[in-house]
């Protein structure tokens, strides 16, 4: 393109979440399924932020670097419900992800039972470790899939509020916590 040009694509309307019969790649890229809400019909409002980052070689500073940008624009997540807003405290404790060279993914409801489901990208090209700290202490955590079929137990710190873990290359992890 041009000089000093950015080009940003802001929205993409789907009907299907993955069509097959597209001239660009042959096949599926994910589930062939209809999603017709996910179409946006009409004027909506976006919010952009752009920064520079560089200035190293190190895949790892450098991924460090965009997720700490891509940090400050996001609000951080939490998991606690305040009945009414009646003293709201200044801040609400939630898990806290605590590693370099990884990607914050994800923290939602599980899809069935009381848990949550925290997840994070290993943006390396090498296995990375990783910790999770919790606000309370936890039942127990499982890794999962991304569909949520656990996989395995994670073993927690004697507090139940503190795990590690590793990430292959590239790979993208999912815990399920159990209050």
């Amino acid at each position: 393109g041009q000089e000093g040009v950015l080009a940003v694509t802001l929205l993409r309307s789907v009907s299907e979440l993955s069509r097959g019969d597209l001239s660009a790649r042959p096949g599926h890229a994910a589930w062939p399924t209809a999603t017709p809400e996910a179409e946006e019909v009409g004027e909506f409002e976006v919010e952009l932020g752009v920064a520079v980052v560089g200035g190293t070689d190190s895949p790892r500073e450098l991924w460090d670097a965009v997720e700490s940008v891509s940090e400050e624009f996001h609000a951080p997540p939490g998991y606690r419900m305040l009945r009414w807003g009646i003293d709201i405290p200044k801040e609400v404790p939630g898990p806290e992800f605590i590693g370099s060279g990884f990607s914050f993914k994800s923290l939602k409801p599980a899809e069935s039972g009381n848990g949550f489901v925290m997840r994070v990208a290993n943006l390396l090209d090498e296995a990375n470790e990783g910790r999770w700290q919790l606000a309370d202490p936890v039942t127990r955590v499982l890794e999962v899939r991304l569909d949520e079929t656990p996989l395995s137990p994670v073993r927690l710190d004697r507090d139940r509020k503190r795990f590690r873990f590793t990430a292959g290359p590239r790979e993208v992890v999912s815990f399920l916590v159990e209050p």
